[in-house]
């Protein structure tokens, strides 16, 4: 992850992946502006100071805790850009509060919104089918931070209808 970040190509889905990582916060609780920061041990306390320059971040945004279909239903337009992050197919159920994820409705929404979305997933070929109409980008990264194996590799997918 540390390696993509500092050495992402100068695509547009190298340059949303940076801003993926970025914004989750490098996994360390404040936002990313070098590669030093990403998964650096942090005291939990250092994001509240951080609060006003993560709500000048977030100012046009509107984050929703809600299901994902309800969300795209009610905020869908030409305006609209959508960030989906579903949990990965066949992904250990105790990262996820939901059981099941409906991929196939997924495909069949995002085929109908007026708006723009970028969705990221990992790579199958039920996946790759089923969003086969949309543009789709493969970014490796290096799970070994997850699996405890740095010689790990695993496909992301960045799709998208712009």
């Amino acid at each position: 992850m540390k390696e993509f970040y500092q050495n992402h190509h100068d695509t547009i889905e190298g340059e949303l992946m940076a801003e993926k990582i970025a914004s989750s916060c490098g996994f360390c609780g404040l936002p990313v502006h070098s590669v030093k920061e990403i998964y650096k041990a942090y005291n939990p306390w250092t994001t509240l100071q951080h609060l006003s320059e993560y709500q000048e971040m977030l100012e046009d945004v509107t984050i929703s805790h809600n299901d994902a279909f309800q969300v795209i239903d009610q905020y869908d337009s030409p305006e609209t850009f959508f960030f989906i992050d579903p949990p990965y197919e066949k992904s250990q159920k105790h990262y996820y509060s939901c059981q099941t994820f409906d991929y196939d409705q997924l495909a069949q929404t995002l085929r109908q919104i007026e708006g723009k979305f970028l969705l990221t997933l990992n790579q199958s070929p039920r996946i790759l089918d089923l969003f086969s109409q949309f543009s789709i980008s493969v970014t490796p990264l290096d799970s070994g931070w997850y699996h405890r194996n740095p010689e790990k590799i695993r496909n992301d997918l960045m799709i998208r209808n712009f």
